[in-house]
């Protein structure tokens, strides 16, 4: 699957992502959720070798877009309901034990969802991150939470951001000085706008 694909066919821009899709809960399919999870957690399983997980800002508002391109697809929905960019304990153990079922895991967020994916990308085969941002927006912050270890990732990690927002240029900066060269793309677009808008 190419995620850029996916997010080509639905909208892109956040604010259009989640007043689309205020009823994405409604949009996707019955699912499972996990209570050993850290965050709040949906996973539609339709038998497929290729798992997508969807970290989500305002909810689960990758729904609607990945329910109609992807229908196939088993997809994760997570949201961190307490607005930690997804740094809790307990979600790289989670997210392995539910990958492990899978040939191929992929990751996709916008802003601190982004985040999520990024600071978690050990746990997949491929991440697109639109303008990845900690809550807070601290740069600084940024580089210290990344673990060291993240640096070696096989990851293949896509970041997509405004080339006129300064945050989002700082912290494509960041990413792009932390790891491994091979493993991170960075694709600007002329915009000032924060989250793949």
């Amino acid at each position: 699957l190419d995620l850029r694909n996916i997010a080509m066919k639905g909208t892109l821009f956040t604010d259009g992502l989640v007043s689309k899709c205020q009823h994405s809960l409604k949009a996707v399919r019955s699912g499972s959720y996990d209570s050993e999870c850290p965050v709040m957690n949906l996973l539609v399983e339709q038998g497929s070798s290729t798992l997508i997980v969807a970290f989500g800002t305002y909810g689960f508002e990758w729904g609607g877009v990945l329910t109609s391109c992807c229908g196939d697809t088993d997809v994760l929905y997570l949201h961190d309901q307490y607005k930690s960019s997804y740094r809790q304990d307990g979600i790289d153990a989670f997210l392995g034990k539910v990958g492990s079922k899978y040939s191929e895991v992929l990751a996709i967020g916008t802003s601190q969802a982004a985040f999520g994916a990024v600071y978690h990308n050990q746990c997949f085969d491929r991440v697109l991150a639109f303008s990845p941002m900690m809550n807070g927006f601290d740069i600084q912050k940024m580089h210290r939470v990344m673990n060291p270890l993240h640096r070696r990732t096989s990851c293949k990690v896509s970041i997509i951001a405004g080339r006129l927002n300064p945050l989002d240029v700082s912290a494509c900066n960041m990413f792009l000085n932390f790891f491994v060269k091979s493993t991170v793309k960075v694709t600007f677009y002329e915009s000032g706008e924060h989250g793949a808008r």
